[in-house]
């Protein structure tokens, strides 16, 4: 019987163990551009055990008086360095050479499906481990139950969980605010 209770254990245990790889860093580098975009190679200089499958970025002036803002957008993820693009939104001009760093934060798991897995309890959690961008997300319950989600990263200050399940096709999801707001479907 003892047996039994360990195998179940395991069964249970092991597949909770394994998690997703986070790892993060900020990478400094002087650059100007002449129009409001550039693309700049980014260094991890960490070393990773093998190329991640999942980077956001963040750009800044590296001095905090200077205005300027950046868009990042990640275009080309590589085992030693990630390709971004820099859009620099205060204004519609390139700058001046500056020193920008840029963060990143790197995960090495999505499911086959672009699911972001993690072992977070909720979107706040997965927020304010740095990942900012709204998407889906595999998020572990406190009963250890792993539900994909959908985090919303941005309205109101970001990190809602929003769950939507559907047990059969009785209900039909199509519907205006009114509905929504005043709720439906079995109660």
């Amino acid at each position: 019987m003892k047996w039994i209770y360990l195998a179940l254990l395991l069964i249970l245990v092991v597949p909770m163990l394994e998690s997703v790889q986070v790892n993060r860093g900020s990478f400094q580098k002087n650059e100007f551009s002449k129009s409001p975009k550039r693309y700049v190679n980014v260094l991890y200089q960490i070393c990773l055990t093998s190329t991640p499958v999942h980077v956001k970025a963040t750009a800044r002036p590296t001095n905090p008086s200077l205005p300027h803002t950046f868009n990042v957008t990640v275009i080309d993820i590589q085992r030693y360095s990630v390709l971004v693009q820099l859009e620099r939104t205060d204004q519609k001009s390139g700058w001046d050479e500056i020193p920008i760093t840029v963060d990143w934060v790197s995960m090495d798991e999505l499911d086959e499906e672009g699911v972001t897995k993690t072992n977070k309890p909720n979107c706040k959690a997965i927020l304010d481990s740095g990942l900012k961008t709204s998407g889906k997300y595999q998020i572990i319950l406190k009963d250890s139950t792993v539900v994909e989600v959908y985090c919303d990263m941005n309205t109101a200050g970001g990190g809602w969980t929003v769950i939507q399940r559907r047990k059969d096709g009785s209900v039909n999801f199509e519907r205006n605010w009114a509905n929504y707001s005043a709720g439906f479907g079995t109660r």
